[in-house]
């Protein structure tokens, strides 16, 4: 999966019967979960703009995606 240069891998979590998405090539720390494949692509896309957002609010420079 793949947002804005951000990669992420993804892992099923039985015990809620859903996916986590951890974004894979920064040392930023973006999760995201969901049960479908269009969940997890829009809440991919949330979490980087998030935390791309809160970067922005505090004056902190994100870790680009590599």
């Amino acid at each position: 999966m793949n947002y804005k240069g951000y990669f992420a891998v993804l892992e099923y979590d039985k015990d809620h019967k859903s996916f986590v998405g951890r974004a894979v090539n920064t040392s930023d720390e973006i999760i995201f979960y969901g049960k479908s494949v269009d969940e997890l692509q829009c809440n991919f896309a949330a979490s980087v703009e998030a935390h791309l957002a809160l970067c922005t609010r505090h004056g902190i420079v994100p870790s680009e995606p590599w």
